[in-house]
């Protein structure tokens, strides 16, 4: 086995067995089937040898047996990526209020949270910062800040039960108009569903005022009518559509 036509038969290295060989690139004692070479040598060329089998011969971490890493890559050459490892979902926080969507999630290996990801998929509304469990709740509004499954609902002191007044329309857009006995002890304080203060208007002696409110978005607000000098309160709910 030397390339030679020692018998001058006219070939060279006829009748010797033969044996293939694998290139393995990354040395990692697995060649690539697809490269070979056929010689009658004992030993592999340099960087060649005689098992085949690897599935990435650029990787050094992937060949036949190897153990399965978290990378993305099938390491063992099974056909599975990542297999036998332990598997966590965690969950889309777009709101980053601590909370996840449960229904944007996102599975892995790693066993750490993806960035913008949560380990719990507890959100009822992932678009609202204010909007998680445990969250305060704001009564009366229509909306389930806290997430357990309705509005905190309690017996607000009504504008009509303190003073006699009512108002329309509600659903409005542009005006809403209080009617009933009015005074000018009374003050009309709007604020939005956060408790901030909107709008402060004093009311006029009559049975009538009309309140502009053209300047505020749609939405829902809370609307308090007070007596400056009882400290006499009612409130109501009002919804402003545009």
């Amino acid at each position: 086995c030397d390339g030679i036509d020692n018998n001058c038969a006219g070939g060279t290295d006829e009748g010797l067995a033969l044996n293939t060989y694998y290139r393995d690139l990354d040395t990692d004692g697995y060649g690539n089937t697809l490269i070979d070479s056929v010689t009658c040598a004992l030993t592999p060329p340099v960087g060649y040898v005689l098992v085949s089998g690897d599935c990435d011969d650029s990787d050094v971490t992937t060949y036949p047996g190897a153990n399965e890493l978290c990378d993305g890559l099938d390491n063992d050459c099974n056909n599975d990526v990542d297999d036998g490892l332990s598997i966590s979902t965690f969950y889309r926080d777009f709101d980053t209020d601590g909370f996840g969507d449960i229904t944007q999630d996102s599975t892995t290996c790693a066993g750490v949270a993806p960035t913008g990801y949560v380990s719990n998929n507890q959100d009822c509304n992932d678009a609202n910062l204010d909007i998680y469990p445990g969250g305060t709740e704001i009564p009366n509004n229509g909306i389930d800040e806290d997430c357990n499954g309705s509005d905190l609902t309690i017996g607000l002191n009504t504008v009509e039960a303190q003073f006699g007044i009512n108002l329309f329309p509600n659903p409005a857009s542009e005006f809403i108009v209080l009617s009933g006995k009015l005074n000018d002890n009374l003050i009309v304080t709007i604020y939005d569903l956060q408790g901030k203060q909107l709008m402060s208007r004093a009311l006029t002696q009559g049975t009538n005022y009309t309140l502009d409110i053209t300047s505020l978005k749609a939405g829902y607000y809370m609307m308090e009518i007070s007596n400056k000098t009882t400290a006499q309160r009612g409130f109501t709910r009002i919804v402003l559509v545009k």
